[in-house]
C-alpha cells in the first residue's frame, strides 16, 4: 500500500543509495589512482571494463575531432584546427600542416613609377609622385626634392614565400610575422 510517508521514506532510501553508490565510486577512483596497473588481480573484470570504457571515449573523442577538422597538440593536449601551423596554446608546430602555395600580391607593392618619376619623403622615405605637394604615406607636405626613391622591393614571406610589402609587420598570406 502507497502512502505519503511510505513514498517519504522510500525516497529518502534512494537518496541514501545515491551516496553509497557515490562514495562506492570515488573509493574505486582513489584505489585505481593509488595502485593502477599493480592492481589485485582479483579486479581484473572491473579494470577491464574501465579500460575498454576509456578506449571506446578516446575513439570517439577522436572521431569527433576528426569531423569538426581538428587536430590534438601532442605536447599541451589542446584542440587546434588541422590547417593551422602550430598550436595555439603552446605554439608546438603541427607536424601535419602543409603551408599554401605562395600566392603573389593581388596589387603592386607601391605604384609604378619611374625613380625619374618620384622621389622619397623626407619623413619616411616612401615614393612620392614628382609634382605631389603631400606623401601619400605618412602625409607630411613635400617641402622639398630628395633623392630619387629606390625601387620598391618586397619582403618574402618565410612561412608561405608570398611578397608582402616592407612596411608590412605580418604577412598577409598566413599571418606570420616578419
Amino acid at each position: 500500500m502507497h502512502t505519503p510517508e511510505t513514498d517519504a521514506l522510500n525516497a529518502q532510501i534512494a537518496e541514501q543509495q545515491k551516496l553509497i553508490n557515490e562514495a562506492l565510486r570515488e573509493l574505486g577512483d582513489a584505489y585505481a589512482r593509488k595502485y593502477g596497473p599493480a592492481f589485485d588481480p582479483a579486479f581484473t573484470p572491473q579494470f577491464n571494463k574501465i579500460f575498454a570504457a576509456q578506449n571506446a571515449i578516446g575513439n570517439m573523442l577522436s572521431e569527433i575531432r576528426e569531423l569538426k577538422g581538428l587536430t590534438l597538440c601532442q605536447n599541451c593536449r589542446n584542440e587546434y584546427p588541422k590547417n593551422a601551423p602550430a598550436c595555439a596554446v603552446c605554439r608546438c608546430p603541427n607536424p601535419s600542416y602543409v603551408p599554401p602555395a605562395p600566392l603573389q600580391p593581388a596589387m603592386p607593392v607601391a605604384p609604378a613609377m619611374s625613380v625619374a618619376q618620384s622621389v622619397a619623403c623626407t619623413a619616411c622615405g616612401f615614393p612620392v609622385k614628382e609634382g605631389n605637394l603631400f606623401c601619400t604615406n605618412c602625409g607630411k607636405k613635400i617641402e622639398e626634392v630628395a633623392a630619387p626613391a629606390p625601387a620598391p622591393q618586397g619582403k618574402v614571406c618565410r612561412s608561405c614565400g608570398a611578397v608582402m610589402p616592407d612596411e608590412n609587420a605580418f604577412c598577409s598570406n598566413c599571418g606570420t610575422r616578419f
